[in-house]
């Protein structure tokens, strides 16, 4: 087994979420769709409970419920 002295490896910093979301498929709180770039996570009815008082810096609730909204339009200024 190799000794590490003191050399530091960098990490990706997305490879840690990447390794939470795969983490949460296996535990059956998430369900994927998609491979790769095209992936797309949604919460099971089990995430929600369980992941409900995870501290994160996000609604879950609103992270379902963006892509159900219809695209507003923009407001033009008068002149």
């Amino acid at each position: 087994m190799k000794k590490r002295t003191g050399e530091s490896r960098a990490i990706h910093p997305l490879a840690l979420g990447a390794a939470y979301l795969e983490y949460c498929v296996k535990q059956g709180w998430l369900a994927k769709t998609g491979e790769g770039d095209r992936a797309q996570y949604s919460l099971t009815p089990a995430g929600e409970k369980k992941l409900a008082n995870a501290p994160l810096n996000f609604d879950l609730s609103k992270m379902t419920s963006k892509g159900d909204q219809t695209k507003r339009k923009r407001r033009r200024r008068r002149i």
